[in-house]
């Protein structure tokens, strides 16, 4: 077998042949010179077969190429389809080289030889090869090879003319919509399957691999409102987060059909004197309130909630949509309801107008604020006015004028807010003092305000929806009502929270708290310095408080109560992971907006500054009036707390970076 390899020679190599010139056989391997130039040692197994043309080694080293290219023409006219029709009804399914060439060639020479096994070496449909022998595919393979060719070849074709008309459409100006050829339509609609459901797909991978190291979903979102998939007024952030700031037509239709039924509930008539306090901008008015005067200096105090279970039931469509939806969402852009308008800021939402159905919370208490009864009813309820944290603070400081019933119980309300706070800070709880932003859009100009510290209005507001959600959860755990209360253990610290507001006391405070939790088991709620709480009063806009609402409302008519134990919590682990990508929206809205407002006024102004932390290579410093953490890049490491004056060099939204520079430190 030795002394078959000599001279010119054809090896394998992988899928490839080769030319090779055999010099001679040591220790079982083929001494050969190659196509480079080089000597190597060629196993025998694939060395294919020697030539019958004798030729030296200097006229291999001088025309291997062109030897080369003669087996590539031969190999060009190679028919492997008709080869395989030949050979189909062979009983015989495995054949050598040479049985193929004596099948197909009716005159061979060592050139066509080569040229065949060529190309059946990279053939893929017709035949599988194992070193120097090929098994012949059946009919059914080679038709779904075939198919698979064809589908590969005409994707390649589509990719083709995809590539530059994506690039195209992401480099097109913002302001212009380009139109969605037919042939293309099929991708556009992939890429809001990636969006919308985070669904991966050809069309995202062709995506990402047509930007390179740009972000998908970011490019994603880009192109899509570039040919008009999705509204260019919408937030980017929360598209980017695949949350849907729109309803389906079938859900919005749902919503114009629903009503409720007035059966059983307490007509509190059109003259109940009640009102809601709230932004001026605010259209989802999920609680009032209304004060009694009673005997003895006692205060019937109504706290009356919005009774969505009215309209929407237990795992309808519009339930189910509310339940992955889990909250509203508030964004310096705007509003994202959990339920359709029609519902949330019309029909359920508590305006003046025509009576709507609520679950109203009654508290007796004394001027102190001590409690001495309490009462919930399901009613309905015709809201009287719709007032204005700005209009009631100046009734409150005596700068708006109000008409004295309206005054005299604005007066109680804050009075009696003002004890509720003392008893519960009396038992531990915490207040916090940090500056609130209103960032307000127009015309894509950014406004900052500070929304007021110490408002009275907002202060009394939140603390009888504190007393609502309090007397809610007695109620629950009272008669063993399966409920999610939120919980809070005290710290093992004592918590410091200064009355005026340092970002650096602040978050020492925090640091010292424990986190909160939602939890079938009534307990404690430190921070709040309750014995038990659970959220009732916002079920308009989150789903936790509905689920609350029909359960006490179940309870309340004597029905079976809607939720088990098991289903709270169910319910309760989808919609935590829910809001936790609603917390990132909102914190990615709200910077964004944050660094566009410095980037279009404040370029080359100065700014107090606190440090709040050391980071790698410079300081972390909180910005007075805007709670805005931004990087400064200085080499001396200050101390946490130090006073700065900063001076605001360069903006990027898009990246969430500002550039500072250091004017001066004031603590020294």
């Amino acid at each position: 077998m030795t002394e078959e390899f000599y001279g010119l020679s054809a090896y394998t190599d992988g899928n490839q042949l080769r030319l090779a010139y055999v010099l001679g056989i040591e220790k079982k391997k083929a001494k050969s010179l190659i196509a480079s130039g080089r000597t190597i040692p060629l196993p025998l197994k694939n060395v294919l077969f020697s030539f019958n043309e004798k030729v030296s080694e200097d006229d291999f080293r001088l025309n291997h190429p062109q030897y080369e290219e003669k087996i590539k023409s031969l190999a060009a006219d190679v028919d492997l389809g008709m080869l395989w029709e030949m050979l189909e009804g062979e009983e015989c399914k495995v054949f050598t080289l040479d049985e193929l060439c004596d099948f197909y060639f009716s005159e061979l020479s060592d050139y066509l030889k080569a040229g065949l096994f060529d190309v059946l070496s990279q053939d893929i449909v017709y035949f599988k090869r194992r070193l120097a022998e090929f098994t012949i595919r059946d009919q059914e393979q080679v038709e779904a090879i075939l198919k698979s060719r064809e589908k590969k070849r005409l994707q390649e074709e589509y990719e083709a003319e995809l590539g530059p008309w994506v690039q195209s459409v992401l480099e097109s100006d913002e302001d212009s919509t380009v139109e969605v050829p037919g042939k293309f339509k099929t991708f556009v609609g992939q890429l809001g399957n990636l969006i919308w459901l985070k669904q991966s797909s050809d069309a995202s991978r062709f995506l990402d691999k047509l930007i390179g190291k740009s972000p998908l979903r970011l490019k994603a979102v880009e192109f899509l409102m570039k040919t008009g998939q999705i509204s260019k007024d919408c937030d980017e952030h929360l598209v980017i987060a695949g949350i849907r700031p729109d309803f389906s037509q079938k859900l919005l239709a749902m919503a114009e059909e629903l009503d409720f039924d007035s059966t059983g509930r307490n007509d509190l008539g059109e003259d109940f004197y009640c009102f809601s306090i709230d932004d001026e901008s605010t259209s989802d008015v999920d609680d009032v309130l209304s004060v009694e005067y009673l005997e003895n200096d006692l205060f019937k105090i109504g706290i009356h909630i919005a009774d969505v279970s009215a309209y929407i039931a237990k795992a309808s469509t519009l339930d189910l949509e509310a339940e992955h939806r889990a909250t509203s969402i508030y964004l310096p852009t705007g509003t994202v309801n959990m339920f359709p308008a029609e519902l949330a800021t019309h029909k359920a939402s508590l305006l003046p107008g025509s009576p709507k159905p609520a679950l109203s919370y009654y508290a007796t208490l004394t001027s102190d604020g001590e409690l001495r009864s309490t009462h919930i009813e399901r009613s309905l309820i015709q809201v009287s006015e719709k007032l204005s944290y700005r209009y009631c603070d100046g009734v409150l400081e005596g700068d708006e004028e109000a008409k004295e019933d309206l005054k005299k119980d604005l007066d109680i309300l804050a009075n009696l807010a003002d004890e509720l706070i003392l008893k519960r800070q009396e038992k531990g709880a915490i207040t916090f003092n940090r500056p609130e932003n209103k960032i307000t859009i127009v015309d894509g100009v950014v406004d900052i305000t500070e929304v007021r510290a110490h408002s009275k209005s907002r202060a009394l507001v939140g603390e009888f929806m504190i007393l609502a959600n309090n007397l809610g959860a007695q109620f629950c755990r009272d008669n063993e009502i399966p409920a999610l209360y939120r919980v809070q253990e005290k710290s093992d610290e004592q918590v410091a929270m200064p009355e005026t507001y340092d970002p650096v006391s602040f978050d020492a405070a925090i640091k010292c708290m424990k986190k909160s939790r939602m939890t079938p088991y009534p307990s404690d709620h430190a921070g709040l310095g309750l014995d038990c709480y659970t959220q009732f009063t916002s079920p308009i806009r989150r789903y936790s408080d509905l689920m609350m609402q029909r359960q006490l409302i179940a309870f309340l008519e004597g029905r079976d109560l809607v939720y088990t134990e098991d289903e709270l919590l169910e319910i309760k682990s989808k919609a935590e992971s829910r809001l936790g990508e609603v917390r990132d929206v909102q914190r990615q809205s709200e910077n964004f907006w944050l660094y566009t407002y410095l980037e279009q006024s404040k370029i080359g102004e100065t700014y107090l500054a606190t440090v709040v932390n050391h980071l790698n290579g410079g300081l972390l410093v909180e910005l007075d009036g805007l709670t805005l953490r931004l990087k400064l890049n200085h080499g001396k490491k200050l101390e946490i707390g130090t006073r700065l004056e900063v001076k605001i060099q360069l903006v990027d939204p898009k990246l969430n970076h500002a550039k500072l520079s250091l004017e001066s430190i004031l603590d020294e």
